[in-house]
């Protein structure tokens, strides 16, 4: 089921405790003017045991944000390996492998192949995307605050943050740096979809606009290597084959589509993706229990379908890779 925006504004207050481990996928951003919608996000309260299949560790993993549990699935073989006894809304890595998921008023940071986190860093609201910057490892949380400030930034990815206003109220979402350390969130304003940027060593945000326009239902902010990603068409339940990804070319404060990604044989429930290494995966399907893999920035057929990899009833918020060793 989907939630109502007024559960969202619950988890905010904090009764995310008491929705811990329900089911239905986040509605991402909508219409302009329209306030997301969200699952529950589950508590770090005691839901099992969290494990990892020994031998596992040191190859590619994808870990899995989804509600109730989270999971760890080699990749490309899509094995479910691991699990993490609580859910989370969002996952990120960088480039050492290390994961982070947000959860509750923070998230948790772990190393590759870990179930149990090696460090928790906290927000002053609900967190909710996740980004880190390849250049300085900086970390950046968007939130659900009871302030103007809706993204928190931890140096190094340690610490107490920094905190900013990105323009969007308490309704940014997803988050990305580029390769110069820029930082950008998408939400909604009074002119519809658009973006915020902190520009590298800048102390706030400016307004970025889209064009031309993405009307509704954006999902994962992500750089590819070349371009700032957008995605769009997420969370639709009965339009197959609308998931695209937007390539973005920024100057001027305005964010200029030059070309996308289109992928065939998704129905119901595309959500947060990951591009990495030629490919993107992406959990789609009824309660997004699903994962495929698509070429990117090719898109078109599916390389791979995982049904349920996690199991029938994984919900799939978000996915992620792991580096491991091996590569």
């Amino acid at each position: 089921m989907n939630t109502s925006t007024l559960i969202r504004y619950w988890l905010g207050t904090g009764a995310a405790a008491m929705l811990a481990g329900c089911g239905g996928s986040r509605s991402p951003i909508g219409a302009p003017g329209a306030m997301p919608q969200t699952s529950a996000i589950a508590t770090r309260a005691d839901r099992g045991t969290s494990w990892m299949r020994p031998g596992t560790s040191s190859g590619d993993l994808i870990y899995v944000a989804a509600a109730g549990e989270s999971y760890a699935l080699t990749y490309p073989q899509g094995k479910l390996v691991g699990t993490i006894d609580y859910g989370s809304a969002d996952a990120c890595s960088d480039s050492a492998g290390d994961v982070f998921l947000t959860v509750d008023q923070g998230v948790d940071e772990f190393s590759h192949g870990a179930t149990t986190p090696s460090a928790t860093l906290s927000v002053p609201g609900t967190s909710w995307g996740c980004a880190v910057d390849a250049l300085s490892g900086n970390l950046a949380v968007t939130f659900f605050g009871k302030s103007g400030d809706d993204v928190a930034v931890f140096a190094d990815a340690q610490g107490q943050p920094t905190l900013y206003d990105s323009g969007f109220g308490p309704w940014g979402e997803s988050a990305s740096y580029d390769d110069a350390g820029n930082l950008f969130v998408d939400g909604v304003s009074e002119s519809g979809i658009g973006l915020a940027e902190l520009p590298q060593g800048g102390g706030s945000f400016s307004s970025v606009s889209v064009s031309p326009p993405i009307a509704t239902h954006v999902g994962r902010l992500q750089w590819d290597g070349t371009y700032l990603t957008l995605e769009s068409g997420v969370g639709l339940q009965r339009q197959p084959n609308l998931l695209t990804i937007n390539r973005l070319s920024i100057s001027d404060s305005i964010a200029t589509v030059v070309s996308t990604t289109t992928f065939r044989n998704i129905r119901r429930d595309a959500l947060w993706s990951w591009i990495y290494d030629n490919a993107i995966i992406v959990p789609f399907g009824r309660e997004s229990r699903n994962v495929g893999y698509w070429k990117y920035p090719d898109g078109g057929k599916p390389e791979k379908i995982l049904k349920a990899p996690a199991g029938k009833t994984a919900i799939i918020e978000a996915v992620t890779i792991s580096v491991g060793s091996s590569r």
